[in-house]
């Protein structure tokens, strides 16, 4: 608005002096100047920005009848054609920042300053502490005050002539910053007095500082003439200062501090990049190298980077420090800048700004601030940085590849974790800590002991952080063992209630509390009448697969239910001889398990005690099989998942049609528990078979899927793939890849159990690594008791 008057007055209204003087019917008309309406422009505004007074809106009117009748509403675009008055502004406010006042000549009160305040002759203006204001003058150069001062606005002569007038002030006390706008041969000099001496600015950009004893003028473009109240003017080059005392001669030019150099590491640009949770703030601490001769510095913080709207504006004592924490920083883009100042108070050209971009990032979960500055959040936690600031960076976590910060980052592992985020094509990248916190659960006290043929008991389960602040953790599961997941009611932040029951058999609940990183709590609860005999005991046949019992000895023996049961069982089987095309046999089996470690640990065996032909006279004729022993350990159990290594052992008995082959199987067992009644069961194992003969060593991987379901308690089916693949074979022996398959069904009765099987081989080397086919008839009786 105040660079739209002041080239009215001066080009256009050079215009209108050549329009009068052209037309000797008009010689009475004053000179005249033409003007633009801008929006938000009122009669009353123009009258008080060129006349000196809002009440010489008749003279607006007078020669601009058309705008029509009170109120004279006017229209952006209109063009008013004004005599030109005896007063214009000599300056205009473009900004403020917070305490910043205005007084006319002949005023008795202070006025409140505002963005386009025109600023007349004699006027002042004051700034309050931690304030400042930025003027411009008729010829575009412009001046901001720092806090605490007071300037007299004086310009030139009283009116206007084609000559150029200097910009002349009065800095009665406090700093100012600026300078003309351009650097030329027709740019009159800014001519600034203070109460020590005058000071005329040949430059764009300089720094007058004023104080009750001596003035200090520092120059960074361009140079200034400095004249004390006695002596000569001293001339300083740019890069150069000097100090007039009051009632002084002005002292020689010296060199003025050199520039801080920024220890705080940035990119290559300047920029520093922090990552703030979405509505957080963050602290940034920014130091400097010590510069020799320096007693302080001046801080700049703000917004813009040309440090017109500063927010921080602070000289540090260097014996204190040479850094500075902005804290409380929110999303947005910050600036900041340090200059050295000398014992005399004066005052080098600061530094090139560091940029401070802090980045908002959505979290999957609530963070808080640490002391130390890090964000603490509970458990796992999703990172996303939003568009369009993602498309500008890339991350990591700790040493991995960065990643683009499109991308989003997962935090998992408790502990310290740092996220490095950087510019996309730089190398310096910014560190992001985060603090995942460890979750633990504490497994409160029954309301009443666990009691047989009693109801359920409530159970009140609290999460916390590992600072002992109530914590939410995502895919909480609670399982009882027995007894599986346990319904959950939410009562509260990190509390939830369950309801566990006394089991029939055993003699204690184990609890466990757990998410998708792990257990993080469990306990045992006894049941108070274990030991009477309150509750008939009831016994119950384990889960199974079908177990199919293949016949030939270079195959993997058959698949253990996954929890040791004990019984004692007679099995009958018929299948394939040795080879392919081999008459038929019968095996009769004596089969047992034993249950120890509260039924983790299993040893099971299985003797074929007769197996005769049932085809030719010349078949195999031989009375004993093989004799299978088996071991395995359930380190896992409950819930979905179950594990338990595995070790098995065949020895033959008799010599069949080639020779006794032994076998040894390493491996594991595992099952997943789909839902209650529907399961999985797996094993994997490595079959090493030897005669230690003419036979030699066969080493083979087996593999075994089993899939079970019971939709009721006395009826069981299964069906389960079995495959073996050679490992490594004796010279002459082909390797093979067999497969085979089968379907079984139990049914029980108490602790009786009754069993049929069959299987049959898939393909060529599954029906000569397995049999053709196998059909096997159990019968089971289940023993002990709790």
């Amino acid at each position: 608005m105040m660079r739209h008057l002041l080239a009215a007055a001066a080009v256009l209204g050079t215009l209108a002096v050549g329009v009068a003087a052209s037309s000797p019917a008009r010689a009475a008309e004053p000179e005249m100047l033409t003007y633009t309406v801008q929006p938000g422009d009122s009669i009353w505004s123009i009258a008080e920005a060129f006349y000196g007074s809002g009440k010489q809106y008749q003279i607006v009117y007078k020669y601009n009848t058309f705008i029509g009748k009170p109120p004279f509403l006017l229209k952006p675009g209109q063009v008013l054609r004004l005599p030109k008055g005896d007063v214009l502004p000599e300056a205009q406010v473009t900004w403020t920042k917070r305490d910043v006042k205005a007084k006319p000549p002949k005023a008795i009160d202070w006025l409140d300053a505002r963005e386009r305040m025109n600023l007349w002759k004699l006027y002042k203006v004051a700034t309050g502490g931690d304030s400042a204001v930025n003027i411009v003058f008729e010829d575009e150069s412009d001046l901001r005050l720092r806090e605490n001062a007071l300037l007299v606005i004086y310009g030139g002569s009283a009116r206007r002539t084609a000559r150029q007038e200097k910009t002349r002030v009065v800095l009665e006390q406090g700093t100012i910053r600026g300078g003309l706008a351009r650097l030329d041969g027709d740019a009159a000099p800014m001519q600034v007095e203070t109460p020590s001496g005058n000071v005329e600015l040949f430059a764009k950009l300089a720094q007058v500082e004023a104080t009750v004893l001596a003035s200090m003028v520092s120059v960074y473009e361009g140079r200034a003439a400095v004249k004390g109240k006695v002596g000569s003017a001293v001339d300083v080059a740019e890069g150069y200062g000097t100090v007039v005392k009051k009632g002084k001669a002005a002292e020689p030019a010296r060199p003025l501090p050199p520039v801080p150099a920024w220890e705080t590491a940035t990119d290559a640009d300047g920029v520093v990049v922090a990552l703030v949770p979405q509505g957080a703030k963050v602290d940034f601490k920014a130091s400097w190298k010590a510069v020799d001769g320096a007693t302080s510095y001046r801080v700049e913080i703000a917004d813009d980077k040309a440090f017109k709207e500063t927010f921080l504006d602070v000289t540090v004592s260097a014996a204190v420090q040479q850094a500075f924490l902005m804290k409380g920083m929110e999303e947005g883009t910050y600036y900041a800048r340090v200059a050295a100042r000398d014992d005399l108070g004066l005052e080098g050209p600061p530094t090139a700004p560091i940029e401070l971009r802090v980045v908002g990032v959505e979290s999957s979960r609530a963070m808080s601030q640490d002391e130390d500055g890090a964000f603490s959040t509970v458990a796992l936690t999703r990172l996303v940085v939003p568009s369009p600031a993602a498309e500008a960076l890339e991350w990591r976590i700790g040493s991995a590849p960065f990643a683009p910060g499109s991308e989003p980052l997962r935090l998992k592992k408790p502990g310290r974790v740092v996220v490095d985020v950087r510019r996309v094509g730089v190398e310096t990248a910014t560190p992001f800590t985060v603090n995942i916190l460890a979750a633990q659960a504490a497994l409160g006290e029954l309301a009443a002991p666990l009691n047989r043929g009693e109801g359920p008991r409530d159970l009140v389960v609290t999460v916390t952080d590992e600072r002992g602040r109530p914590a939410m953790v995502p895919d909480l599961v609670i399982e009882a063992s027995p007894g599986g997941i346990l319904k959950a009611t939410e009562r509260g932040a990190g509390e939830y209630a369950v309801q566990i029951a006394a089991p029939v058999i055993e003699r204690e609940v184990g609890v466990r509390v757990s998410w998708p990183g792990g257990v993080i709590g469990q306990r045992i609860y006894p049941v108070a009448n274990a030991g009477e005999d309150t509750v008939p005991y009831v016994f119950t046949w384990r889960d199974s697969a079908p177990g199919l019992a293949w016949d030939r000895r270079l195959q993997a023996t058959a698949l253990p239910a996954m929890v040791p049961t004990e019984y004692l069982g007679f099995h009958a089987r018929v299948g394939d001889g040795d080879s392919v095309g081999a008459p038929k046999v019968l095996g009769l089996t004596l089969a047992g398990e034993v249950a120890l470690l509260e039924d983790k640990l299993g040893l099971d065996a299985a003797l074929t005690f007769f197996r005769p032909s049932l085809e030719g006279e010349d078949a195999e004729t031989h009375g004993l099989g093989d004799l299978v022993l088996g071991v395995r350990y359930l380190v896992a159990s409950g819930g979905v998942f179950s594990l338990a290594p595995s070790l098995r052992l065949r020895l033959p008995l008799a010599k069949r049609a080639d020779t006794r082959v032994m076998g040894i199987e390493p491996g594991v067992l595992l099952r997943f528990t789909l839902a209650d009644g529907f399961w999985i069961d797996t094993r994997q194992a490595v079959v090493v078979a030897s005669d230690f003969g003419d036979v030699g060593t066969h080493l083979a991987y087996s593999g075994t899927l089993g899939l079970g379901i019971r939709p009721v308690d006395v009826l069981s089916v299964g069906a389960e793939l079995d495959a073996s693949v050679a490992l490594s074979t004796p010279d002459g022996v082909d390797s093979w890849t067999a497969l085979a398959a089968g379907l079984g069904v139990y049914l029980h009765l108490g602790r009786a159990r009754l069993g049929l099987a069959a299987g049959l081989g898939l393909n060529d080397d599954g029906k000569a690594r397995f049999g053709d086919f196998i059909g096997t008839l159990s019968f089971d009786i289940g023993y002990g008791g709790p």
